[in-house]
């Protein structure tokens, strides 16, 4: 009878012993695969963080994205049902940059000098292929951009605790549409799809599209634009203004960029964006834009 009971004691024993290592051994198997898709999430975000600064150089130098002709897709909507994996709670969660145009395009990875990426590598596949479909695996692993917004993506998205990723700085919080704008049309000067991007407690960046109808009658290469807290020039205030180039539209007269501001306090409330360009008379025109800041 004792030989049992000291049997019976050595399984239970046992038991509990398994169902420890068990537990603790689930632990760190959630742990690790916890911490190796935040490691995946930070090399995407390392990934597109780069590779932004690389396009901004390159469209600051050659007026054109670095992307090839052929369109990855040619709806926002179409992009986020098709192609992006809904979330659980889709609804709730942006996919896309809110101020998107329509056309997205593939990232020439190879127009943009030292680049080391982790993921992305599919590109050429998309220059090679004679119809390539977005839906296919291989065409996810890579990089697209919005042509309106210069917002990257990447289709395939990195999953972290139960959600996926496809870009940065997708929070609603973050990127705002403003609607509270005054626009008058001078000269064929429009402006579009501006957005504000929190940037510190009290600090926006507003990034702003604007339209050009360079007609004969201006001087493209003397577009400047400035970004001020006054509508009007004083002995006070001081305007200074910067360069800027367009990207010409495909058989037209216009051209289209994106200017953003310096971080501004967010408590003015209204700031003021300036455009000026020559004409063929060497007179200066001016045109301003009252841009309301949220806070």
């Amino acid at each position: 009878m004792k030989k049992k009971e000291e049997k019976g004691i050595t399984l239970i024993a046992l038991t509990i012993t398994i169902v420890v290592i068990l537990i603790i051994t689930s632990s760190i198997i959630y742990g690790v695969h916890k911490q190796l898709s935040l490691k995946y999430l930070n090399q995407l975000y390392t990934d597109l963080e780069n590779i932004s600064a690389k396009v901004a150089t390159y469209y600051l130098e050659y007026d054109e994205l670095p992307v090839y002709e052929r369109k990855y897709i040619s709806n926002r909507s179409a992009l986020e049902n098709a192609v992006l994996k809904k979330n659980e709670y889709f609804d709730q969660v942006l996919l896309t940059n809110v101020n998107d145009g329509d056309n997205y395009y593939v990232i020439d990875l190879s127009k943009l000098d030292n680049l080391t990426l982790n993921y992305g590598q599919n590109y050429l596949e998309w220059k090679n292929a004679t119809n390539p479909n977005y839906n296919e695996a291989k065409y996810k692993d890579l990089y697209i951009i919005n042509e309106t917004t210069h917002q990257i993506y990447y289709p395939r998205g990195i999953m972290y605790q139960n959600r996926f990723y496809y870009s940065k700085d997708l929070d609603d919080n973050v990127v705002q549409k403003i609607e509270n704008i005054s626009i008058v049309d001078e000269w064929g000067v429009n402006i579009n799809n501006i957005e504000q991007i929190q940037v510190e407690d009290n600090k926006v960046i507003v990034n702003v599209g604007i339209t050009i109808d360079l007609t004969d009658e201006f001087l493209e290469r003397t577009l400047e634009y400035a970004w001020s807290q006054y509508s009007t020039v004083d002995k006070k205030t001081n305007i200074n203004f910067h360069k800027f180039a367009i990207n010409k539209l495909e058989n037209s007269t216009k051209g289209s960029v994106r200017l953003a501001s310096m971080p501004i306090d967010n408590t003015i409330q209204t700031y003021y964006l300036w455009v000026k360009v020559l004409n063929r008379n060497a007179e200066e025109k001016v045109k301003i834009f009252k841009i309301n800041i949220e806070e």
